[in-house]
């Protein structure tokens, strides 16, 4: 763990005004990383913040001698570990990957099973935003409304806002959206036409094998395809409706 009071070469004991002191020489030097310094003032001069990062850091001075073999099972701890003691993108990272991952299950699961993927995808981004939202109080930088984290781009949009950075993971997370809504588009358009074929096979089937001609097909609407074989149910002119998706049709 890095010690910022060696960065700042200050003792931990040091008052407020000696923190703000130290962090504007730094400042004052040439070639000085003003993220990191950013990063130093936001949690030494945030009193729990500090106080958090106060007890890591004594913790990590008295335990350094004795990691021994457990180190790299300390590793692997840490790929894991969300560390608030310092503002971090992590939980819109996760909520990003858990929105991919909704997008795909799309194409690899059955309707229902996608729905129900989605839903509990969806609730645990509310739950990653409301974690980052906290982070940010704890920091003094939640200066918008938890609510926003119902409407996930403008939560991104003024959470980037209030920490003064760029848009990198507002245009990730529409670029995500633009993506997915230009496949849904695109995939619809083909379902369409290919239900409006469909209800002609089906109407051939009640006519040419059923012997039922007094039924038509009226619509269709497929529900999954797989490759060449689609499924779903059509909706007949008696007003009935009938799953010829067990018949499995071919295009």
């Amino acid at each position: 763990m890095e010690n910022y009071y060696e960065y700042l070469e200050i003792d931990m004991t040091a008052s407020q005004d000696v923190i703000l002191s130290a962090i504007e020489s730094r400042l004052s030097q040439e070639n000085v990383d003003q993220t990191k310094v950013r990063e130093v003032k936001s949690i030494l001069l945030n009193e729990t913040a500090k106080k958090i990062y106060d007890e890591k850091l004594i913790n990590s001075i008295l335990n350094k001698g004795k990691q021994g073999q457990s180190i790299n099972l300390d590793k692997a701890k840490n790929i894991f570990s969300i560390d608030n003691s310092a503002i971090h993108d992590k939980y819109i990272w996760i909520a990003i990957g858990l929105f991919v991952f909704g997008i795909i299950s799309g194409l690899i699961f059955s309707l229902t099973v996608n729905y129900t993927i989605n839903f509990l995808a969806m609730i645990a981004i509310v739950i990653l935003f409301y974690m980052d939202w906290k982070m940010l109080e704890v920091h003094g930088k939640a200066t918008f409304s938890k609510w926003w984290m119902l409407f996930s781009p403008v939560y991104i949009a003024k959470r980037s806002k209030a920490l003064g950075e760029g848009k990198k993971l507002l245009a990730v997370w529409l670029a995500i959206w633009a993506f997915c809504a230009a496949g849904n588009f695109i995939f619809n358009s083909g379902t369409a036409l290919l239900e409006q074929s469909a209800c002609s096979v089906v109407t051939d089937i009640y006519h040419n094998q059923l012997r039922q001609y007094s039924k038509t097909c009226k619509d269709v609407t497929i529900t999954q395809s797989k490759g060449k074989n689609h499924y779903g149910f059509a909706e007949l002119s008696d007003g009935s409706v009938s799953i010829p998706a067990k018949r499995t049709i071919h295009f």
